[in-house]
């Protein structure tokens, strides 16, 4: 079945075959597809990049979780213990940010807001997903 987590690899695999026109039998070699297109992107449309970076940093602090496959949100209505958790990323994330440009002169909070914005910029790089936005969860609590 089409877009389920078992078919992401062979989705993404198909697709670069169809596109690229020819077979790619290795991991390595879709991935290898996979970036190219996105440096070509990249360089051919450098403020459509910033855009979308900047959409993203948008989709990654903002209260509404970014489906992927499995929804937070389904998990929630189907959890007693998701259910009764007092707040949700939305909240959490700026009072979290809050909480760490407060602390700024605190060297202990500075290994947290490291992790946080270089995990940050990855998950821009990457996808914007709420199972990947989780990490930040810890040092946001903490901060």
């Amino acid at each position: 079945m089409v877009g389920t987590p078992d078919r992401e690899y062979e989705d993404t695999k198909r697709y670069a075959q169809e596109l690229s026109g020819k077979a790619l039998t290795r991991p390595s070699e879709v991935s290898s597809f996979w970036l190219r297109r996105a440096l070509e992107f990249i360089f051919s449309h450098p403020l459509r990049w910033g855009r979308l970076l900047w959409t993203k940093l948008i989709l990654s602090l903002k209260y509404l979780e970014v489906n992927e496959t499995y929804s937070y949100v389904f998990f929630r209505q189907e959890s007693a213990i998701l259910r009764t958790l007092p707040i949700s990323f939305g909240v959490l994330c700026p009072v979290g940010l809050l909480g760490v440009f407060i602390s700024r002169k605190n060297h202990r909070i500075l290994p947290l807001a490291t992790f946080a914005s270089r995990y940050l910029i990855s998950i821009l790089l990457e996808f914007v997903t709420g199972r990947y936005r989780m990490p930040l969860v810890l040092p946001f609590v903490i901060a």
